[in-house]
């Protein structure tokens, strides 16, 4: 057993941020995983404002969606939730660094749980660049569309965001 799963367990990770204060955010987030009577592993994010857990790989969508709605209602706040991919209990650190890519997506995108699974190609993008890449090629290129839609009065932005929402449809 490693940490109460088997060696070959698949497992994934989930994240939740803006939570608020941890320690209700983490009551709330036990007794959610408690109710579903499933093996979890659960630590806060290093940063503080977050937190994670893994749990079944095979369930790991349905449980973290319903787990998120519980969080949303019993917190009263509007959380930010990712979920990455199946991984071996012996990776999970794989399946954490995607939730908190996907995590980064919700945050962006409205407040929301989004699984790393649905990125697509921009899960690629995602997961091998760190924050600050990401913010110096989001200034680099978005920065040039939104002075356009300041100065002509557009929304390339919003269309773009709609566009890429979508999956290029």
């Amino acid at each position: 057993q490693f940490l109460g799963f088997a060696p070959d367990s698949s497992i994934a990770v989930a994240v939740f941020t803006g939570v608020g204060p941890l320690m209700p955010a983490t009551q709330q987030l036990t007794a959610a995983l408690e109710d579903e009577s499933v093996p979890y592993l659960m630590s806060s994010l290093r940063n503080g404002e977050g937190i994670a857990v893994g749990g079944g790989a095979e369930v790991a969508t349905e449980l973290a969606d319903r787990v998120y709605t519980r969080m949303r209602t019993r917190l009263r706040r509007r959380i930010n939730g990712g979920i990455g991919g199946p991984a071996i209990i012996t990776s999970a650190n794989l399946s954490l660094q995607q939730a908190l890519s996907a995590v980064r997506v919700a945050e962006a995108s409205g407040h929301k749980l989004v699984s790393f699974t649905d990125l697509g190609t921009f899960s690629l993008l995602l997961s091998t660049q760190s924050d600050d890449v990401l913010r110096a090629i989001s200034t680099r290129w978005l920065g040039v569309i939104d002075d356009y839609d300041r100065d002509h009065r557009t929304k390339l932005v919003e269309s773009l965001e709609s566009f890429l929402h979508h999956n290029g449809h």
